[in-house]
């Protein structure tokens, strides 16, 4: 079982009787921004490993306007 000392999180035993527990129980804790930024974070570091430009990732941010003209 995951538990919690303080800012620390531990779990004790074998490896290979490991399951899912401690990390579900760890990442719940953390809430949204912090799985986002966890995983934006592994985007980032895969595309640098290909070779990528890290700037390629943003959106693009264009504006336009749509105008309905009457008949």
């Amino acid at each position: 079982m995951a538990k919690r000392s303080g800012d620390w999180w531990y779990k004790s035993g074998r490896i290979k009787d490991g399951t899912l527990e401690f990390d579900l129980a760890f990442w719940q804790s953390q809430g949204p921004s912090a799985i986002f930024g966890a995983a934006w974070e592994l985007v980032e570091t895969a595309w640098k490993l290909k070779g990528g430009d890290p700037e390629m990732l943003r959106l693009e941010r264009s504006v336009g306007r749509v105008k309905h003209i009457k008949s």
